[in-house]
C-alpha cells in the first residue's frame, strides 16, 4: 500500500498517528506555530478598525454643523463601541474556535475514488483533489502521483478557514 509520505510534508509516522484520527505530535506543533499569531491578528485588526472609524467619525464631526454634532455625539459614539466590541468578540471567537480544534488533535479521514481536475487561476496552475464530495488543493507532484479513479483514502484536518491534508493511504 503506497502512502505517498514523498509528496506530503509528513511521514510514516505521522500517518500512523493519523490512521488512529490523531495529530502526530510534529503535526500539532507546525499547525500551532502556524495558527498562534492569530489572537494578536484580531487585536491588531480591531485596532486598525478602531483608527479608522475613529477618524471616519471625527471628519464627519468636523463636516456636520453645530446643531447635529450632540445628535451625532450621542448616537454615533454608542453605535461605534458596538460595533468594535462586535468585532473583536467575533475574530476572537473565530481564533479560539481555530486552537480548540487544533488543541483536539482530532484527524477525519474520507475514503473514495481519486478525481483529478487543474486550473489556472491569475496565471497561475493550481490543482486539486476531490474525494467523494471533499475537495482538495493539492501539490503538483502529489496531483501527478495519484491517477483518476484509484481508491485512496485521505486524513485530514479541518479549520474553520483551511483544510490541511495530512496523509494519503493508497485504497485496497
Amino acid at each position: 500500500m503506497s502512502t505517498y509520505t514523498d509528496f506530503l510534508p509528513y511521514g510514516r509516522t505521522d500517518l500512523e498517528a493519523n490512521r488512529r484520527g490523531h495529530l502526530s505530535e510534529r503535526q500539532l506543533t507546525q499547525l500551532q506555530e502556524l495558527h498562534t499569531p492569530l489572537p494578536r491578528a484580531g487585536v491588531v485588526l480591531t485596532g486598525l478598525l478602531a483608527g479608522v472609524l475613529g477618524v471616519m467619525f471625527v471628519v464627519m464631526l468636523l463636516v456636520v454643523d453645530a446643531s447635529q454634532r450632540e445628535t451625532l455625539l450621542l448616537t454615533g459614539l454608542p453605535m461605534l463601541a458596538v460595533v468594535l466590541v462586535l468585532v473583536f468578540l467575533a475574530a476572537n471567537w473565530y481564533m479560539g474556535r481555530t486552537l480548540s480544534v487544533l488543541g483536539a488533535g482530532l484527524v477525519r479521514q474520507i475514503t473514495g475514488s481519486a478525481h483529478l481536475e487543474s486550473t489556472t487561476v491569475q496565471g497561475a496552475p493550481e490543482y486539486y483533489l476531490q474525494v467523494a464530495k471533499k475537495r482538495f488543493m493539492v501539490s503538483r507532484p502529489l496531483h501527478d502521483r495519484l491517477h483518476e479513479g484509484q481508491p485512496i483514502t485521505v486524513y485530514f484536518i479541518q479549520l474553520p478557514a483551511a483544510t490541511y491534508i495530512m496523509s494519503v493511504d493508497e485504497g485496497d
